[in-house]
């Protein structure tokens, strides 16, 4: 079925149709809409294709709050069969696609009321089914609903393989299916059922063990793969920490060098504050003794001379004096 990628929920709604947490939510309609939140829906239709983190995953499950990767990762490990993909690509850390994210959306909308053990029956990984209402003398033995759960499990399965929906909306027998089925009617009326199944057989045993071939080499592959990497991510791993310590320890040096720049700078101005306060201090005290030369001297004197200049003269002898004695 083709879907549009610009609105999400009602392919959602039918890839999960026949998902055992969804049932117990699409009918309690506070539970669906917080499941088809708009802001939820809106970031995984970005990238319908992308695979996520579980800090990513984290993020986007709860517009409030993000949810703590730990957290996640305690439901991911105990649900595992459940919401990880298998086309999942190959790697040490977790990936999630929007289906996956969607599953734990669920899982966190339910976990309060079913706690770990009864998300984990209701998906058939342990135990019983959860919120069973009916008196324990009628309730069904933990065989029986094994039994069934695998039962109804195989239906599904069936029916996905062989039914589609018509144009008309009924169910009917896929086209392949169908024809498949009328081939081997004919192979019954011709007599030559048993050799075809012979054939047939020998065939399909053919295609199974190169199936099992193809999956040895893959497993291989891969092993080979993590081997030939798996130093090179140590050496990555080594570099990162070696280049971590080498701008700690640069960090360092430019701090205490601009530590001791700072210092050089302050002992300059200092010094040539008080230079400057020493100066004007000297300047005040030779011409204060200047003055007091002045009034020292007779009528006659101050009769006939200028003031201003023997102030001046005296000033700058006694200014000599001061300096002299002061860099003594």
């Amino acid at each position: 079925m083709l879907y549009d990628e610009n609105d999400l929920v009602p392919r959602l709604e039918d890839e999960l149709k026949y998902d055992p947490l969804y049932t117990q939510i699409k009918d309690r309609p506070t539970l669906k809409k917080e499941m088809f939140e708009n802001k939820f829906i809106n970031a995984l239709q970005e990238d319908l294709h992308r695979w996520y983190s579980i800090a990513e995953a984290g993020a986007i499950l709860d517009s409030n709050k993000r949810i703590a990767a730990s957290t996640l990762k305690h439901y991911i490990d105990n649900l595992e069969d459940y919401v990880l993909p298998d086309e999942a690509p190959q790697s040490r850390y977790i990936r999630l696609n929007y289906l996956s994210i969607v599953k734990l959306k669920m899982v966190w909308l339910l976990k309060d009321e079913l706690k770990m053990t009864g998300l984990q029956s209701a998906v058939g990984i342990i135990g019983t089914p959860v919120n069973n209402n009916m008196p324990n003398s009628y309730a069904p033995s933990l065989d029986q609903n094994q039994e069934l759960r695998q039962y109804m499990q195989m239906t599904n399965m069936l029916m996905t393989i062989f039914m589609e929906r018509g144009e008309d909306g009924r169910p009917r027998l896929k086209e392949d299916i169908s024809n498949l089925l009328q081939s081997n009617q004919k192979l019954l009326e011709s007599g030559d059922f048993l050799k075809k199944v012979e054939e047939q057989s020998e065939t399909i045993e053919e295609l199974n063990r190169q199936i099992n071939e193809e999956k040895k080499n893959r497993e291989t592959y891969q092993q080979e793969l993590e081997e030939k990497y798996k130093d090179n991510l140590l050496v990555k791993d080594q570099l990162i920490s070696e280049l971590e310590s080498k701008l700690e320890q640069q960090n360092k040096t430019i701090k205490s060098e601009i530590d001791e720049t700072l210092v050089k700078k302050l002992e300059e101005n200092d010094n040539k504050f008080n230079e400057f306060v020493n100066k004007n201090r000297i300047q005040s005290r030779a011409k204060q003794m200047a003055e007091e030369e002045w009034d020292k001297q007779g009528a006659f004197s101050k009769i006939f001379g200028n003031r201003s200049e023997f102030v001046k003269n005296k000033t700058e002898e006694f200014l000599i004096t001061l300096t002299s004695d002061f860099d003594k």
